[in-house]
C-alpha cells in the first residue's frame, strides 16, 4: 500500500523522477571515467526504482529478481511482480535510458582508443572495460541488465568501433 502511494506521488512529479535517473546516469558516468562513487546508495537506489516498476527490466530470462548487491542480494518482497503495475506507463524506464548512455559512452570511448592505441592495447582495455561492466551488475544494477549491458558494451567497442563517429555517409566521387 505505501509503496503504491509513494508511486503516485512519483508519477505526479515527474521531474523528481526524471533528474533522479539522470542523476544515477551521472553517478554511473562517474564511475566508468575512474571516480569513486557510493556504489551502496547506486544499489538501494536501483532496487527502489525495480520495486516501484520503474527500472524496466522486461527479459529477466529467471534470472531472479532485484538487484544483486553487497550485503543482501536480491530485491525482497516479490519486486519482481511490479514492472506490469498499473500506473507505471510512461515512467522514465532505467534500464533503456541508462543502456542508450552506455552506447553514447563507448561508442565515444572507442573513437577516441582506436586512435591512440594498438589493436593488442584496444582489446585489453574492451576486456577490462567488460569486466567492469560485469562488475556494476555485480554491485548495484538488476541482473537482468547484465546480458544487454554486456551485448552494448562489446558491440559498440569491438564490433561496431567507429573511429569517425560522423554518422553520415562520406560521398565517393
Amino acid at each position: 500500500m505505501g509503496l503504491q502511494i509513494f508511486r503516485s506521488h512519483l508519477h505526479a512529479r515527474a521531474e523528481v523522477t526524471r533528474k533522479t535517473v539522470q542523476g544515477l546516469l551521472s553517478l554511473v558516468e562517474s564511475e566508468r571515467n575512474g571516480d569513486q562513487v557510493a556504489r551502496s546508495l547506486l544499489h538501494s537506489l536501483l532496487r527502489m526504482l525495480h520495486d516501484l516498476g520503474m527500472y524496466g527490466v522486461q527479459h529477466d530470462g529467471g534470472g531472479g529478481g532485484g538487484a544483486a548487491g553487497g550485503g543482501g542480494g536480491a530485491a525482497g518482497g516479490g519486486a519482481a511482480g511490479t514492472q506490469g503495475v498499473a500506473g507505471t506507463q510512461g515512467a522514465p524506464q532505467f534500464e533503456a535510458q541508462f543502456l542508450a548512455a552506455t552506447t553514447t559512452y563507448y561508442e565515444a570511448e572507442a573513437a577516441a582508443q582506436l586512435q591512440a592505441r594498438d589493436v593488442p592495447s584496444y582489446l585489453q582495455h574492451v576486456r577490462t572495460r567488460l569486466q567492469q561492466e560485469e562488475q556494476r551488475v555485480v554491485h548495484y544494477l538488476h541482473l537482468g541488465t547484465r546480458k544487454p549491458l554486456l551485448q552494448v558494451a562489446l558491440n559498440d567497442a569491438v564490433a561496431n568501433p567507429n573511429p569517425n563517429p560522423d554518422p553520415s555517409p562520406t560521398p565517393r566521387p
